[in-house]
């Protein structure tokens, strides 16, 4: 079951278990929290059901837990005035707060048309293995053993090929500028670093282990899912492709 609920003047789309990040919320790390503003409850999946409010549902709550206090990347703002001789540039960091959604509660009158109905189990297709019988292969007659030095033409011709199949590794490749992205400077580069975002390709499509290893860093995977840090890091890496 899934809710969308309002936090900061912003809508969530959550589920057990999911950890968001809404604007600062009061409470200590490892606070119980309710949410009560939920806008919409959903079962999911291809023939779920789902219920909106008007606007809000009566007594529907999502529980969440507090495990982080933190602020989002920096945006940078400049200021200027035409022929006045005016400019200003400042930073702004937003605080937010880290989320673990716990259990949704839902209305019991509404709990009975929400319950997920379960995939119907495939039925398992039956197939006839076919054992006919093989006609008796030929006796063919040996062919003459070869000369030794076609042998031997034939083994270096082979260790010619494998030569050229080998490249050169790709841990040698020297890791891009990330400081060419968006909201990110060289402190957070190096962090980046560390948790093994090195390239603009790990920016672009992070693997399972580069995700799981950013798990424990959540401000970092929020700054690499930003749209414009991932859109930058397409274009450098266009360019570097053509540079190549």
């Amino acid at each position: 079951m899934f809710a969308i609920i309002k936090s900061g003047g912003k809508q969530y789309r959550v589920q057990q278990e999911q950890t968001i990040a809404v604007e600062k919320l009061p409470g200590e790390v490892g606070a119980q929290i309710a949410l009560r503003d939920v806008l919409m409850l959903g079962s999911g999946g291809a023939k779920g059901v789902t219920v909106a409010g008007e606007p809000v549902i009566a007594d529907a709550c999502v529980h969440a837990e507090i495990i982080k206090q933190d602020r989002f990347p920096k945006v940078k703002v400049f200021k200027k005035k035409r022929r006045k001789k005016y400019r200003r540039t400042f930073g702004h960091r937003q605080q937010m707060t880290w989320l673990r959604i716990g259990g949704i509660e839902a209305p019991k009158d509404l709990l009975s048309g929400l319950s997920v109905d379960k995939p119907a189990k495939k039925a398992a297709t039956k197939t006839e293995a076919k054992t006919e019988a093989k006609p008796a292969a030929k006796a063919t007659p040996k062919a003459e053993p070869k000369a030794p030095a076609a042998k031997t033409t034939v083994k270096k011709a082979a260790t010619k090929k494998a030569v050229v199949k080998t490249k050169a590794p790709a841990s040698k490749q020297k890791p891009d500028d990330l400081t060419k992205l968006p909201g990110i400077g060289a402190a957070t580069e190096k962090k980046l670093h560390k948790a093994g975002v090195k390239y603009y390709e790990d920016v672009i499509k992070p693997g399972d282990a580069l995700l799981a290893k950013l798990e424990k860093e959540p401000t970092l995977a929020k700054l690499i899912r930003d749209k414009d840090v991932v859109k930058e890091a397409k274009a450098l890496a266009k360019n570097k492709d053509k540079k190549e």
